[in-house]
């Protein structure tokens, strides 16, 4: 024992030696040898204290952190060893008298001092303070400072909660006392000692530290020190740990709030009087995201209820909190909940036994209507919520409010389990549960609405209906209810109606109560007080059917029914089938009670309804209630039977008066439309709004057809056409009815037709269909003049529609224009009419170019149609107009097309002359008609080479009768050649794209090239004619156009020169062309020019060609923008930017854009993408010589900006740089015609006078 004493005396007094390595030694030395002190003896316990004492002054503040560690483990052992001695003597103080018992705590005194120590490492600076209850010593102050090492600071809050930890256990094991009283003795002489201030103080302040696993220690600490301490009454010590430990509880980390949780409980537990503020606090738990966090505030919630001495006093407090369990997501803290509720009523129970002896002995624990699936709680349970029912209402009510949705939810689910156990007791505070449940209805989300409507099923379930009726009803009927908080009264009457017992809750007086008070509100415009008024007539129409009944027999039949139709009528999407679920409930209640069908029950109720309606029908407009019941009766007339008919015309005609508002006419003609288009599958045909009458037509459609100006009157006249389609497109009404009225339907119909909105003019195009197609016999409504003048005069100016809907419906209806007059004209009549059909067949093959394919092919249809009727027009016209047809984009469709017309006129008008005249045949046009309808019946049948020698021999032969006197100056015969060449162009065109070669009188060659051989002889014969005839004039000119157009064709422009000579020759006499041929001549004259290389010829050419161009054929004027806009930018103009949209020239507008902004990249990026699209219009080099007006364009632009007399070249760098371009600036110098192209690299730009021309070309850019 000396040795270890001289070792320990060594090592302690090397402690204060300068070398750390010494110091860290000696304390290693210390730590190792202080397990060998384990003797129980005064001697041992002073050299404990020595060594502690040296460890406490020297060692614990040291520098080092490993030396200061080990300081606190040396410590904590010296303070177990300590203890443990004190622990083996405890027996000596219940022998002594109690002056000398708090004397015999010496030791534990001792231990308090090392705990002191220990604790200040912990703190900020402090001076030194007792843990026991003893004077100071002035002059023994001095400051510690609190320990950098989070390690540290951890080991020694273990040392303090192992020394809390085994004096508690020391407090707590009854086997350590003789008797209970010394047990209680030994605590309070513990208490005596301790100085309570300084120790929670100590402790308070160890809460603020940042190290989390300090702060969990720090609260097993405040844990252990609670179980120890007792608390005078009037102590606030406690008050500041708990504050620390309420901000503890909202730490970020869950394992501290958890700790925080547990060591509130165990303070609040020894302090009862800081229950409020705690519950308060944990209230916010409760809403944890961690389940661990939750279930720990459960559990504290629990204990306390059951164990606190004054819980009773608490319950206020505590009751909502444990209920707000009740609702968690986790199934567990439900469970738990559940238990420590039962558990908290039993022992209620079990602690007032007389008062519930009654109770228990009488009533049964379960009720024989409980709708719910909670298990009924107990009595205990019931009577602990219902003595503070009226306290925890005025919070609810506050919470409600919160702005937080999940803090109005557990609002409302708390009340629900409140109500629960309240049951019949909530009477004495219905209205606070009426407010809370109104307010709740604010804001509320579905979660929240399932909450409310399950407080309302309680409150149905255990209240009568007399005793929450009065409540109800006066907030119903309040005056100044908006119809926002109508809803929602509205919607608490039919939950609370939903959880009312259909046995002792309702009778029939009540239902009829009910009923009224909807009758009231029902005709409010509002979709959810119509959903809430659906609801209440479901519920009380399922739950209550047999109150019903004998409330019909106090005859308020009339009101539900009322009532039920304002539903239907107001009622949208899924309630809508509620509503009418809810009418089929009630005709079946009124049909057992009054024994009625269906159809008389409508009869009865509904015009009850509109005779009272009639009254005030002045006074409706578009969100009139009236009106919408007005328009479900209208619109299901087939269930609201005959009596009604008068009804309902007098209100139509004063609705649809045309000074009526425009709104609410449209849609009363909107139903009319729905109701006329299902008139097929109705089998109820009582009802046609008296349309074999007049009236309807003559005093609702027309007048509404007339024209007012404003978008709401369009849509009127588009809706009431769309109901007069309807009307007449039935089949069950007879079209011939309108006949007496067609003089004043016809204008109003078509005066439609020149609407500004297409779906009116669609609708008309619908109507005059119907007519015209209903006009092919004798009994039509139209006559044939009347016919002819409609279509000739209205219907086919709509060929000129933007709309190809509107298009399409109008070649639709030409066909059945055609074959009503096939059906009913004869021979004479139509010569009579033979200048409508030339303009007829005008305008239809003028649209033969039509940009959409069916367009084409419908007209094509209605032209065979047409071939049957007059043959010889179609024909002449199809030879006049043929260029029209082959206009196409797709060319050998537009070819085919062509053929299969001519072939089918050719094939009659030959026929019919076959049968008249047989010697007309074999004249030279005979043979020629003939010759077309062999040619074309041999391409309808791909037989191409057959094709050809028919059309060469045809043309070979009229160019030997030509030579004839008789017919050399015809000009039925020129016109023929004329045309037989046009044939062989295009019949060689489609022909080539089948046959390479093709063999003509045993001679094989190309199809274009022996073509142009054919029309070559031809264009010879007449221009050696030297007699000045206009008719051979004429063919020539128009010969050679297909002569260049073959040239062109087959890349031989270098022939096209001698062609341009003759007819230069020709012009020179000054005979007049046709002026379609002299266009043509020019389109094809300026392509020469521009394939020779002389654009400017060219330019003024195609300029030229573009002015006399009619506007009829779009794709002629095409074909020459084409060419123009190019040539055009290279002279300084531009097309219009609307001329290229209109024209389906739209990829051109990037390319103008690209040279006026000098955007070279963006040129060249078009120019390769569309490349072959300008090699075969032979435009390429076109595109490339707009490079220099791009360069142009571009040093424009920077002199602009530069806005000086002279342009430094270097600002032209950076601008070609900007645009990643070549570093070497290629320029063009112009002067009076004259160009020069070099490069620069160190000049100056000086103004000149050609920039002015590309001034006005931007700003016309810019205008555009």
């Amino acid at each position: 024992m000396s040795d270890l004493n001289l070792d320990l005396e060594r090592s302690l007094n090397l402690l204060q030696d300068a070398n750390k390595g010494k110091r860290l030694k000696s304390v290693k030395t210390v730590n190792s040898n202080i397990t060998n002190l384990t003797e129980n003896s005064k001697q041992v316990n002073l050299l404990l204290y020595r060594i502690a004492n040296k460890i406490t002054t020297l060692s614990l503040h040291d520098k080092s952190e490993t030396i200061r560690e080990i300081s606190v483990v040396v410590l904590d052992k010296i303070i177990i060893q300590l203890f443990d001695n004190f622990t083996n003597q405890i027996w000596e103080l219940f022998d002594v008298s109690p002056e000398t018992y708090i004397e015999k705590l010496e030791p534990i005194k001792r231990i308090l001092s090392i705990i002191q120590y220990l604790t200040f490492r912990l703190l900020d600076k402090q001076k030194d303070c007792n843990f026991f209850n003893k004077d100071r010593d002035n002059n023994n102050e001095f400051v510690i400072e609190k320990d950098s090492s989070e390690e540290v600071r951890l080991l020694i809050l273990k040392s303090i909660h192992n020394f809390l930890f085994l004096l508690n256990t020391v407090c707590e094991e009854k086997s350590n006392f003789k008797h209970e009283k010394d047990q209680y003795n030994f605590k309070n002489a513990i208490n005596c000692i301790i100085n309570h201030v300084e120790f929670s103080n100590a402790l308070s302040q160890s809460l603020a530290d940042t190290f989390p696993e300090a702060l969990k220690y720090t609260c097993l600490c405040v844990e252990e020190y609670s179980k120890v301490i007792i608390i005078p009454p009037k102590d606030d010590s406690n008050k500041v740990i708990l504050d620390n430990l309420y901000t503890l509880s909202s730490h970020r980390r869950s394992g501290v709030r958890i700790s925080a949780i547990n060591a509130i409980f165990y303070v609040v537990s020894n302090d009862e009087k800081n229950t409020p503020d705690a519950c308060h606090h944990l209230a916010q738990r409760l809403f944890d995201s961690v389940e661990k966090v939750r279930v720990t505030t459960i559990h504290c919630l629990g204990k306390w209820l059951m164990n606190l001495r004054d819980r009773y006093s608490y319950q206020a407090n505590i009751i909502p909190l444990l209920l707000t369990g009740f609702s968690d997501e986790s199934m567990n803290i439900v469970e738990q909940s559940t238990n420590y509720w039962h558990d908290t009523g039993m022992q209620y129970i079990e602690e007032n036994k007389e008062r519930f002896r009654d109770e228990q002995q009488y009533l049964s624990c379960s009720l024989e209507y409980y709708p719910f699936k909670n298990e009924r709680p107990n009595i205990g349970c019931r009577t602990m919520v219902s003595n503070h029912f009226g306290k925890l209402m005025g919070a609810l009510k506050t919470e409600v409010r919160d702005w937080l949705d999940e803090t109005r939810l557990k609002s409302i689910q708390l009340l629900k389990h409140i109500l629960l156990n309240v049951e019949e007791n909530v009477t004495i505070n219905m209205c606070q549960v009426f407010s809370i449940l109104i307010r709740a209805f604010f804001n509320h989300s579905d979660e929240t609405l399932i909450e409310i409507r399950e407080c309302c099923r309680i409150i149905g379930c255990f209240i009568p209906f007399a005793d929450w009726w009065k409540i109800v009803c006066p907030e119903i009927n309040r005056v100044g209810t908006t119809q926002h908080s109508l809803a929602h009264l509205l919607s608490i009457l039919s939950y609370i109606l939903e959880g009312c017992n259909p046995k002792m809750s309702l009778d029939h007086n009540s239902v009829r109560d009910v009923t009224l008070i909807l009758m009231e509100h029902v005709q409010t415009y509002n979709e959810k007080v119509t959903s809430a008024i659906n609801r209440i007539m479901t519920v009380l129409l399922c739950n209550f059917k047999d109150y019903c009944i004998n409330s019909m027999e106090c005859k308020i039949e009339d009101e539900f029914y009322n009532i039920a139709i304002s539903c239907i009528s107001l009622s949208k999407d899924t309630q809508l089938e509620t509503a009418k679920l809810n009418m089929e409930k009630f005709c079946n209640i009124i049909k057992d009670v009054y024994k009625l069908l269906e159809i008389q029950i409508h009869d009865k109720y509904c015009s009850k309804i509109l005779q009272d309606m009639s009254g005030n029908v002045n006074i409706w407009n578009k969100n009139s209630v009236e009106l919408a019941v007005f328009l479900e009766i209208l619109s299901n007339f087939d269930i609201y039977y005959v009596l009604t008919l008068q009804d309902i015309k007098t209100i139509l005609r004063i609705l649809l008066d045309k000074n009526r508002d425009a709104e609410m006419k449209l849609k009363i003609f909107i139903k009319l439309a729905r109701y006329f288009k299902n008139l097929p599958n109705n089998h109820n045909d009582s009802f046609l709004i008296g349309v074999n009458e007049e009236w309807f037509i003559q005093d609702i459609i027309i007048p509404n057809l007339t024209w007012i100006a404003g978008l709401t009157q369009a849509a009127v006249r588009s809706s009431a056409l769309s109901a007069l389609f309807t009307l007449l497109n039935s089949k069950q009404i007879d079209i011939y009815v309108i006949s007496s009225n067609i003089e004043n339907v016809l204008p109003s119909v078509l005066a439609m037709l020149e609407e500004d909105k297409k779906t009116t003019r669609v609708i008309a195009c619908k109507i005059l269909s119907l007519l015209i197609k209903n006009s092919q016999n004798e009994k039509s409504v139209l006559s044939i003049d009347c016919l002819m003048k409609l279509w000739s005069n209205s219907l086919l100016s709509r060929m000129n529609d933007a709309s190809d809907e509107i298009r399409l419906l109008v070649i639709s209806i030409a066909r059945d224009y055609y074959q009503s007059l096939i059906n009913r004209m004869q021979v004479c009549d139509i010569e009579l009419y033979r200048a409508y059909f030339e303009n007829d067949y005008n305008i239809l093959f003028l649209h033969m170019d039509d940009a959409n394919p069916k367009i084409q092919k419908n007209i094509m249809e209605v032209l065979k149609i047409a071939g049957k009727l007059t043959p010889e027009l179609v024909l002449s016209t199809i030879e006049k107009y043929g260029n029209c047809i082959c206009n196409s984009q797709d060319e050998e469709d537009s070819i085919n097309n062509y053929i299969s017309l001519k072939y089918f006129t050719l094939k009659i008008e030959f026929c019919k002359k076959s049968i008249n005249d047989i010697n007309s045949i074999l004249a030279p046009m005979g043979i020629k008609e003939f010759v077309n309808v062999l040619c074309c019946k041999a391409i309808l049948l791909k037989k191409y080479n057959e094709a050809m020698e028919y059309q060469i021999n045809c043309i070979l032969n009229f160019l030997e009768a030509i030579d004839d006197h008789e017919f050399k100056y015809s000009k039925v015969y020129n016109a023929a050649l004329c045309q037989l060449t046009t044939d062989l162009r295009r019949l060689s065109q489609l022909s080539s794209k089948h046959l390479n070669e093709i063999t003509i009188n045993n001679k094989k060659s190309v199809p274009m090239e022996h073509c142009a051989e054919i029309v070559l002889k031809c264009f010879r014969k007449l221009a050696g004619y030297k007699q000045n005839d206009s008719n051979r004039k004429n063919a020539l000119i128009h010969i050679s156009n297909q002569l260049m157009r073959i040239y062109f064709r087959i890349h031989k422009t270098n022939l096209i020169d001698s062609i341009l000579r003759a007819i230069d020759k020709a012009i020179s006499d000054n005979i007049p062309f046709p002026p379609l041929d002299v266009v043509t001549h020019k389109y094809l004259r300026a392509r020469h020019f521009l394939f020779k290389g002389k654009p400017e010829q060219s330019f003024e050419m195609f300029s030229e060609t573009l002015a006399n161009c009619t506007n009829i054929s779009k794709k002629n004027t095409r074909q020459i923008l084409i060419y123009l806009v190019p040539m055009a930018l290279l002279h300084d103009k531009i097309i219009c930017i609307k001329m290229l949209n209109d024209y389906n020239l739209q990829f051109y507008i990037p390319l103008v854009k690209a040279v006026v902004n000098g955007d070279i990249k963006n040129l060249t990026r078009i120019r390769d993408e569309k490349q072959e699209f300008f090699f075969n219009h032979k435009l390429y080099f076109i595109i490339e010589q707009l490079k220099i007006i791009t360069y142009r364009n571009l040093v424009f632009k920077v002199y602009k900006l530069v806005e000086g007399y002279r342009l430094h070249i270097n600002y032209v760098q950076v601008a070609f740089n900007m645009a990643e371009l070549s570093s070497e600036i290629p320029l063009m110098v112009s002067y009076k015609g004259l160009h020069t192209f070099f490069v620069l690299d160190s000049f100056s730009l000086i103004k000149c006078y050609n920039f002015i021309a590309v001034q006005k070309t931007i700003d016309n850019v810019v205008s555009l």
